[in-house]
């Protein structure tokens, strides 16, 4: 399916790397990748093509902090969709469904086409609402905020609202993901010095 999406990117301004193609911009990158399904057999199987928008400054908030280094992957050159905080399938958007199904009498020229002109009327219009920092931040505290275990996502929006120099809107993430799945002892301990450092938590008192 690389092939088929491949003229379309390309005429967007994407460079390939394999099954990878990346756009890079001012301020961000939009990344598109291919994933073969892990039970792919011969002629049967699937595939995704997994979007993402991978901003360097919400990345260096997020790698300042030693826990967030055991949790995530470094930033790939270029980035890999694994580094990007947006995140969405195209077969999501374009037909709620999670992946393509590939089977033996399923016509691929048809089947690659379509899925080319999913990126071009879907796909590449949710890069481009993505690709500002803001957007991608409110998409995912709007979707995790009030989430019960979602705290990794909480404290991924709080960077980027740090990034933004919304100091208002990272405190009130901070405080959602406080105690959600981890303990307030373990926020303390692995983040409270650096979010006091940018403002997040008020400081110490004095003795």
């Amino acid at each position: 399916m690389g092939a088929g999406l491949a003229p379309v990117l390309r005429r967007h301004g994407f460079a390939r790397k394999a099954r990878r193609f990346v756009k890079t911009l001012p301020a961000c990158a939009w990344v598109v990748e291919v994933e073969a399904g892990r039970f792919n057999t011969g002629s049967t199987g699937s595939f995704s093509v997994e979007l993402g928008v991978f901003h360097p400054a919400w990345f260096e908030q997020a790698w300042a902090l030693p826990r967030m280094q055991r949790i995530m992957e470094p930033a790939a050159d270029p980035p890999r969709i694994w580094n990007c905080l947006a995140r969405e399938s195209l077969s999501i958007l374009a037909c709620g469904d999670l992946h393509w199904n590939v089977e033996a009498e399923t016509p691929v020229d048809r089947l690659a086409s379509g899925v080319a002109d999913a990126m071009t009327t879907t796909g590449l219009p949710w890069l481009e609402r993505m690709t500002p920092l803001a957007a991608s931040v409110a998409a995912l505290s709007d979707q995790f905020a009030g989430l019960q275990g979602a705290w990794l996502y909480k404290m991924m929006a709080m960077f980027g609202h740090v990034a933004l120099g919304d100091i208002g809107d990272a405190a009130r993430m901070y405080r959602a993901a406080d105690g959600d799945v981890i303990t307030s002892e373990e926020m303390e301990r692995e983040f409270g010095d650096w979010a006091r450092e940018r403002g997040v938590l008020p400081p110490r008192p004095l003795d």
